[in-house]
C-alpha cells in the first residue's frame, strides 16, 4: 500500500517499508518518465520495465533505509529542517546514482537471466573491466544489499576482484510483480539466450 501526504514544502510518501520524503517538487525518486528510460514499441513510447523495477527498489529500499538511518542517527536537539534537508539530499543522490547505473542494472539482469538459461547459477564480473565493474556495482547495490541476489568475490590480483553474482529470481520477481512490472516477459523479450 502506498499513501501520500503533504508536509509543508515536502511530500511524504508512505510505502510498505516506511516514509519517503521528496521536497519542493524538484526532488524526485521517479525517473521512469525520462525519455532515456523509455522505449518505442510500434511507434508508442512505453516505460522501460528495468527502469520501473529499479525505481521501486530505489524508492522502497534504498531511500527508505537511508532516511531511516538519518532519523536513527539524528540527535534529539537537531533542527528538523536540517534532518529534512538531509533526507532530500538522500533522494537526490539516490536518484542520480540510479540514473547513472540503470544501463548496468539492465545489462546485469540480462546477463544473469541468460546465464541461468544455459545452466549457470551465477555470472562472473571482473572489476578491471569498467563495464563489468559498473554491472557489479549496480547488482550489489540494488539486489545483493536487499537479499534479491547473492555475491562472492575472489581476488584476481592485489586490489582487484572477480565478483560472482547469483540473482534470487523468485524474490526479485515478487518485487517486480508487486510494482506491476512483468520482469520475466521483459527478460525473455530482451535476452539473446533464452532464460529459465
Amino acid at each position: 500500500m502506498v499513501s501520500t501526504a503533504f508536509c509543508g514544502n515536502s511530500v511524504a510518501k508512505e510505502t510498505a517499508r516506511g516514509p519517503i520524503i521528496a521536497g519542493h517538487g524538484s526532488v524526485s525518486w521517479r525517473f521512469t518518465g525520462d525519455p532515456v528510460n523509455e522505449s518505442s514499441v510500434g511507434g508508442v513510447r512505453v516505460a522501460d520495465p528495468y527502469a520501473e523495477l529499479l525505481e521501486v527498489i530505489v524508492r522502497d529500499y534504498v531511500i527508505t533505509d537511508a532516511q531511516k538511518d538519518v532519523d536513527l542517527n539524528a540527535s534529539a536537539d537537531e533542527d528538523a529542517a536540517v534532518i529534512e534537508a538531509e533526507k532530500r539530499r538522500i533522494v537526490e543522490d539516490a536518484s542520480a546514482r540510479a540514473r547513472e547505473l540503470l544501463p548496468s542494472f539492465r545489462q546485469g539482469l540480462l546477463l544473469a537471466f541468460e546465464a541461468q538459461g544455459i545452466g549457470k547459477p551465477e555470472i562472473r564480473l571482473d572489476d578491471r573491466d569498467a563495464e563489468e565493474n559498473a554491472i557489479a556495482d549496480a547488482l550489489i547495490m540494488y539486489l545483493v544489499r536487499f537479499d534479491l541476489a547473492e555475491s562472492r568475490s575472489e581476488e584476481t590480483e592485489p586490489g582487484h576482484y572477480d565478483y560472482f553474482i547469483s540473482v534470487s529470481w523468485d524474490p526479485l520477481y515478487q518485487v517486480a510483480d508487486g510494482a506491476g512490472v512483468d520482469l520475466p516477459a521483459a527478460l525473455a523479450r530482451d535476452a539473446s539466450i533464452p532464460g529459465g
